[in-house]
C-alpha cells in the first residue's frame, strides 16, 4: 500500500496538522516572544493537498461517469463525518461545563433548547448562527475548514463535467485575485471562520483556490515533477513546509510574503513531495499522515477540557505540557483512526457496496 501512497504528502499533513495544533494550545507553551503568525496557512496548505488526492482517486471515475455526484458526495461524507461526530460528542461535556472558549456566555451557559440546537446544528455539519455569535462552528471553531472543503467537494463533482482544464486554470486565477483582495482588506488571509461578511467570503475564496490549484496540480504534476521536481529529494517539500509554517513576521513585506507562500512555495513544495515511492520512513509518514485529520478535529475540544481539569499544571510545565500533549494526541488518534474510523467507515462503505467497491473506496478515501 506505501507503494501507491503519497507517503511524503501524508507527512506534510501531519505535520500541518501538529503546527494547528501549536497555534491553538499557546498556553501549553508559554510562548511569549515566539509567535507562529504564519501556521494558520496550514489550512490552505490542507485545501490543495485535498484537491490533489481526490482528483488522483476521483478524476477518472467522475469524467468515465463510473461514478455520480450523489455516490462521490456519499464517499466523502463516509470519509469525514464518523471522526467529525466523535468531536460534537467530545464538546458536548464542555458545554454543559460551561468552558467552550471565546462564546458569549448565554452559549457557555445554554439552556436545554439553546444547547440542543447548537448541537444539532454541529452534529449536522452546518453553521450555528445567532445574535452574538462570531464563530461559524462555536461549539469547535476548526470544523469551519472541513465546511468549506465538503462545500468544494460538491462544487468539484457538480461541474466535473465542464471542469476542463482550461476552466480550472480560470477558476484557480479568479481566486487567486479574490485572495490578494481580501489579503489587502484583512491585512492577512486568516479569515473565514467568523459570521462577517469579508470572513465568509475569504472563506470560500481560500478554500476554493487551495482545492481547485490541488486538481490542477495533480492533472500536471507528472510533467511538473519531470521538470522541477524529477532529481529533487522529496524530503525537501517536507522541509519548505516546516520552515514556511515555522516563519516569523516579515513585518512591512509580510502580505507579500504569504502571496508567495500560497501561489508559488506550496505549489512548489507539494511538487517536489508528490512522490509515491517506498521509504524508510514510509510508515511514520503513513501514521502521521493517518492521524493528522483526528488531530486537527479533536484538538481543540481535548484542549479545552484538558486546560479546566489541569490548568495550573498546564501552566506551570509549559513547554513540556504543550509537548505531552501533542505526543498524546499524536497516539490517541492514531488509536481512534484504527479502533473507530476506519471499522465504521467500513460499515458505512458497506451501505453502498452494490454501487461501488467498498474495498477500494476506502483505500481511496484514507487521504483526507
Amino acid at each position: 500500500m506505501l507503494k501507491n501512497r503519497f507517503i511524503f504528502l501524508d507527512g506534510i499533513r501531519g505535520i500541518a496538522a501538529i503546527f494547528v495544533v501549536i497555534l491553538h494550545s499557546s498556553s501549553f507553551w508559554n510562548f511569549t516572544e515566539l509567535r507562529l503568525v504564519h501556521a494558520y496557512l496550514a489550512v490552505d496548505l490542507f485545501f490543495i493537498l485535498s484537491g490533489f488526492v481526490i482528483a488522483n482517486a476521483y478524476d477518472e471515475k467522475l469524467e468515465s461517469g463510473k461514478l455520480s455526484l450523489k455516490l462521490f458526495i456519499y464517499i466523502r461524507l463516509i470519509r469525514l463525518y464518523p471522526i467529525y461526530l466523535l468531536s460534537v460528542l467530545i464538546c458536548i461535556p464542555a458545554l454543559t461545563l460551561g468552558i467552550v472558549q471565546d462564546v458569549p456566555h448565554w452559549v457557555q451557559y445554554p439552556n436545554f433548547a439553546e444547547g440542543a440546537a447548537i448541537i444539532a446544528a454541529a452534529a449536522m455539519f452546518l453553521p450555528f448562527y445567532a445574535p452574538s455569535v462570531f464563530a461559524l462552528f462555536p461549539l469547535n471553531s476548526p470544523s469551519w475548514s472541513l465546511f468549506f472543503e465538503l462545500l468544494m467537494n460538491f462544487v468539484y463533482g457538480l461541474i466535473h463535467p465542464i471542469l476542463s482544464t482550461r476552466a480550472l486554470i480560470f477558476i484557480v486565477f479568479g481566486a487567486s485575485i479574490g485572495l490578494c483582495l481580501v489579503l489587502k482588506y484583512k491585512g492577512s488571509l486568516n479569515t473565514g471562520f467568523q459570521w462577517e461578511g469579508i470572513s465568509f467570503i475569504g472563506g470560500v475564496i481560500r478554500s476554493a483556490y487551495g482545492f481547485f490549484l490541488g486538481v490542477l496540480l495533480h492533472r500536471y504534476h507528472q510533467k511538473l515533477n519531470y521538470y522541477f521536481g524529477g532529481q529533487i529529494f522529496p524530503w525537501l517539500g517536507v522541509l519548505m513546509i516546516v520552515g514556511i509554517l515555522a516563519s516569523p513576521p516579515m513585518g512591512a513585506y509580510d502580505e507579500l510574503f504569504v502571496l508567495l507562500i500560497v501561489f508559488l512555495i506550496f505549489p512548489i513544495a507539494l511538487l517536489f513531495a508528490s512522490k509515491t515511492h517506498d521509504s524508510r520512513m514510509g510508515r511514520p509518514l503513513l501514521l502521521l499522515g493517518s492521524a493528522s485529520y483526528p488531530i486537527y478535529v479533536l484538538h481543540v475540544p481535548i484542549k479545552e477540557q484538558m486546560t479546566y481539569w489541569f490548568g495550573p499544571i498546564v501552566y506551570t510545565t509549559a513547554p513540556f505540557s504543550g509537548i505531552a500533549f501533542v505526543l498524546t494526541l499524536i497516539s490517541l488518534s492514531v488509536w481512534i483512526e484504527r479502533v473507530y474510523d476506519i471499522p465504521v467507515r467500513r460499515m458505512l462503505a458497506n451501505f453502498i457496496k452494490d454501487k461501488t467497491s467498498p474495498g477500494r473506496t476506502l483505500a481511496e478515501s484514507e487521504h483526507r
